[in-house]
């Protein structure tokens, strides 16, 4: 995951505390408009094209479709497969109705960890921001080669 998203290990990565995130997505649901909050799923294929049949198939059936819940199946369809080649990533996600960011309390931040390459500069930054007292909470990591293979080592500070 470090070389495809965080600049090649110059970036870094927050974790946050999975039932505190679960438990603030469903309280503030309506007022950052999500459609959905779900572990990725792995596929050999992707399956909206399923989603979308099944649809297609009710309403020549003369059902009747609620447009919003088939919105969300289509989206969460697409946005929330992956192949399997990706399982090991592990990912969670949460989507919006609208762009935009979704603020993030600071007690759902459980981690940061920062990449064997990441710059002097960067380092500082983030080091400062975790020096505010309402992040004491919050551990910081270096990710570190482990060895001779393609794992990463985290190295608490």
């Amino acid at each position: 995951m470090w070389s495809h998203y965080s600049g090649g290990h110059a970036g870094f990565c927050v974790g946050l505390d999975k039932q505190r995130m679960e438990d603030f997505v469903e309280s503030e649901w309506e007022s950052n408009q999500l459609i959905s909050s779900q572990p990725v799923s792995y596929k050999d294929m992707p399956d909206f094209h399923e989603v979308v049949l099944r649809y297609i198939k009710r309403e020549a059936e003369g059902s009747s479709i609620n447009k919003d819940h088939m919105f969300v199946d289509v989206v969460m369809s697409v946005l929330g497969t992956k192949s399997k080649h990706w399982k090991y990533e592990d990912e969670y996600r949460i989507i919006r109705r609208e762009p935009g960011v979704v603020c993030i309390p600071r007690e759902l931040i459980k981690e940061v960890i920062v990449g064997k390459k990441i710059s002097g500069g960067d380092y500082a930054l983030v080091k400062s921001l975790l020096s505010d007292p309402a992040l004491s909470h919050v551990r910081l990591g270096r990710a570190e080669f482990a060895g001779n293979s393609f794992l990463m080592d985290i190295k608490y500070v």
